[in-house]
């Protein structure tokens, strides 16, 4: 993956990010609209044959950097419980045979 500032300010930033796709950055941007601050966060694939895409957030308060950062971290949480909870699942499964 690749991440490239495109434009920033103290309530909005634009990313260009290579090497990710719609899993990704949709699950990204249901973080962040868990945040309060986040009016807005979106993200758009200019042409489907291209590996990139624009995410552009906008905050009322708080950086958006922070907010990006906050989202992400949340994102890694869910994907490492989302994990033990297969594996332990997995292990139950085939201890049980």
């Amino acid at each position: 993956m690749e991440v490239k500032v495109l434009r920033r300010g103290d309530d909005f930033i634009e990313l260009e990010i290579r090497g990710e796709g719609h899993t990704f950055l949709n699950a990204l941007c249901q973080k962040l609209y868990e945040d309060p601050s986040v009016v807005f966060a979106s993200y758009n694939v200019p042409h489907p044959l291209e590996d990139r895409a624009l995410l552009l957030v906008r905050v009322s308060s708080k950086s958006p950097i922070e907010v990006l950062k906050d989202a992400t971290r949340k994102l890694k949480e869910d994907a490492l419980n989302f994990r033990a909870a297969f594996e332990s699942a997995f292990n139950k499964f085939t201890s049980g045979r």
